[in-house]
């Protein structure tokens, strides 16, 4: 009775060919020396061998071995070909953004030859069918918007060997991401207003609790301490959600009323930025005459690109680093570094200089 072939063996086999691993004009290694590789016995190697001839993928040629067939020499000129994207957020809620990461996602594909198959649907994939699409060949990869939050999945990918990245991740997870350096977002912002003289200055957060918001509020703080500029604790507001803001004003009204209200505000969100610039208005607070503002990600309030300095997030840039880490992950077997992406100064018309 024949053996029947072992998938793990196979599917490890051609992920090393795909991967560049055996000279294409050398014999693969002796049957021996591949069963010591993978830890099984020759039978299991044997078995392999004549599946991946059937597969088309080696030539076994009696006597002498086993070497890769020309059509797979081939037909892996550029073996990475389709990556599910998947969307964890509602669209119409962050279309900019979305539409900004998958730009990217999609660019970097074409130019690796290979399709963006997308998914907003609320029910997951089932990570064994992504499994079996990826040993079939049919799909090379995963790419995560910001998180994927189910551990199961990601543990049943991972222990198959399914590369699998996080795009513009916003907190701190042990998996391959491109995301913000969110310090320097924080730096950047903090330099400007110092370089326009302010020195009474206050900080619209999100909750500090959040990764995204600590390390953002850090570069602020370090940058203001290089120049001796105080950020008083109670001159930081944190705010869960924008909409916040109006519901509880009260903070941001008291900020302005005091004899020594600050002359800059730094939003951490530019629909923060937007919610500010509401609540400035019904105190007849004119801006950048009496506050200066600035903000990050250029994303999220499309009529502030109008008038807005903002720390821009490039997000079509996240969504290529995203595609380049599944493509080098995928095609040499190892996991890469994390690329993290530095925010660009955007500047318009809401920051004011004042006079020395």
């Amino acid at each position: 009775m024949s053996r029947s072939p072992n998938p793990d063996i196979i599917f490890k086999f051609k992920q090393q060919i795909i991967g560049g691993k055996y000279d294409q004009t050398q014999f693969l290694p002796s049957e021996r020396m591949l069963a010591r590789e993978f830890g099984v016995g020759r039978g299991v190697i044997q078995t392999a061998l004549r599946q991946l001839q059937k597969d088309g993928i080696i030539q076994l040629v009696p006597k002498r071995g086993a070497c890769l067939s020309k059509s797979e020499i081939a037909q892996n000129a550029h073996p990475f070909k389709r990556l599910l994207v998947w969307y964890h957020r509602s669209f119409p809620a962050s279309a900019d953004e979305c539409i900004g990461l998958l730009s990217g996602i999609c660019a970097a594909a074409a130019e690796n030859y290979a399709e963006a198959i997308t998914s907003f649907a609320p029910v997951r994939h089932s990570a064994d069918e992504i499994v079996e699409r990826f040993r079939r060949g049919e799909l090379q990869g995963v790419i995560y918007d910001e998180e994927c939050d189910a551990p199961q999945t990601i543990r049943r990918l991972t222990s198959a060997g399914v590369p699998w990245v996080l795009c513009n991740h916003e907190g701190t997870c042990d998996a391959v991401m491109s995301r913000m350096d969110f310090r320097e977002i924080g730096r950047i912002a903090a330099r400007r207003l110092i370089q326009a003289n302010h020195k009474k200055i206050a900080v619209i957060a999100g909750p500090l609790d959040k990764f995204i918001y600590q390390e953002i509020l850090k570069g602020f703080r370090g940058a203001l301490a290089e120049e001796n500029i105080p950020l008083a604790a109670a001159c930081i507001l944190q705010y869960a959600n924008p909409a916040e803001v109006t519901q509880n004003d009260a903070p941001v009204r008291e900020l302005f009323s005091r004899d020594d209200r600050p002359t800059a505000v730094f939003t951490m969100r530019d629909n923060r930025a937007e919610i500010l610039f509401g609540v400035c208005r019904t105190l007849a607070i004119e801006i950048p005459g009496d506050v200066s503002v600035i903000s990050y990600d250029d994303v999220s309030w499309p009529a502030g690109r109008n008038f807005l300095t903002t720390v821009r997030e490039p997000v079509d840039v996240l969504g290529r680093a995203a595609v380049e880490l599944l493509h080098h992950w995928f095609m040499t077997g190892k996991r890469p570094q994390n690329r993290v992406i530095q925010g660009e100064l955007v500047e318009r018309s809401s920051i004011r200089t004042l006079l020395r």
